[in-house]
């Protein structure tokens, strides 16, 4: 487990530099939880914008956005 955990760090790290070279000056929030980041990102997404996800857990991550979207569904309010 310590090696999986050392490993994310790692990841996280450098998907973090990759990202803040490229847009210095936007604000990046690092949610190591992939459900909470699902989770954080949809509840505070703009109206349009894009939500791009990267995890390794990619059914868990499919079902819980599957789940927003028949929330919302169910709501009258689609996510598009």
């Amino acid at each position: 487990m310590y090696d999986d955990t050392l490993k994310m760090s790692r990841v996280r790290s450098t998907s973090k530099k990759a990202i803040l070279a490229k847009f210095l000056e936007k604000k990046i929030t690092v949610i190591p939880s992939e459900k909470e980041a699902i989770h954080y990102a949809i509840e505070n997404a703009q109206k349009g914008a894009l939500i791009v996800l990267w995890g390794d857990v990619v059914p868990d991550a499919l079902e819980l956005v599957k789940n927003f979207k028949e929330k919302e569904q169910k709501n009258n309010t689609l996510v598009s």
